[in-house]
């Protein structure tokens, strides 16, 4: 998933730098070569920045909200761990 999330980032940054370039005269072969990388980005995970993004968010939220024990949850009531319990047993 942090794959995905760096994906993500680097195609609005691209994103970005294309409408800066696109304000400037003669932007050069930066304009073309900016393009080109966000199109491969696009095929490769075949969403477009924006899209990518927003659900890149989503599932980064779903992941934190899951990893964090709700106080109602059945473990918390009981005060349960999450920890395997010790082999207590000893040989005579």
């Amino acid at each position: 998933m942090k794959k995905l999330s760096s994906i993500s980032t680097k195609m609005v940054e691209l994103e970005t730098r294309i409408e800066e370039l696109k304000k400037i005269k003669e932007p050069g072969e930066d304009l073309e070569v900016c393009e080109e990388e966000l199109r491969g980005l696009e095929d490769l995970v075949l969403e477009n920045a924006q899209d990518l993004h927003s659900a890149s968010s989503r599932s980064q939220d779903l992941q934190t909200s899951t990893k964090t024990p709700s106080a109602n949850s059945p473990a918390a009531t009981f005060g349960l761990s999450s920890q395997s319990p010790r082999n207590t047993a000893t040989v005579a």
